[in-house]
């Protein structure tokens, strides 16, 4: 089953566990997604393959929060995508750094506003970013500016 007038789609309790097939085939009924948010429930992997295997040609605007993934994936998310605008919050970096994520992303063609909220948590305690107002203000800076150095210090 197919649905192609849905354009925005907004899920806040996704359980990944185990059902990462059966998540993708849902997902993949909408295809012609302009906004979608998903809230994943639990602690623990959470991307059914977002990168790579689901593709929205139209998507605008994207919102994970609670997300585990690896800094590829995330990555995966703005090369394989034409965003507008992604938010994340609470989400964990299980491979790789946010600083990497966030520095390879700003030289991206495609200038996508990102934003983060919450915590992110990094792959140790001390990796973590608590995006509080005066951090938003920072990471919105350094997204900005292709020269600017990373203004997070641990």
């Amino acid at each position: 089953m197919r649905f192609p007038n849905v354009y925005k789609l907004c899920i806040i309790s996704l359980l990944v566990q185990g059902n990462g097939d059966v998540i993708q085939s849902f997902l993949q009924a909408f295809p012609n997604l302009v906004e979608l948010s998903l809230t994943f429930k639990d602690w623990g992997p959470s991307v059914p393959n977002i990168s790579g295997k689901l593709f929205w040609p139209n998507i605008k605007k994207l919102r994970l929060d609670n997300l585990w993934a690896s800094e590829q994936d995330i990555f995966s998310i703005f090369r394989d995508h034409s965003l507008e605008y992604f938010s994340l919050g609470n989400a964990t970096i299980v491979q790789g750094s946010w600083r990497s994520l966030f520095t390879r992303t700003r030289c991206l063609e495609n200038r996508c506003q990102i934003f983060a909220d919450g915590e992110l948590y990094g792959r140790r305690s001390k990796d973590t970013l608590f995006m509080n107002h005066a951090a938003r203000t920072l990471l919105r800076g350094f997204m900005l500016d292709k020269q600017a150095p990373w203004p997070f210090s641990f």
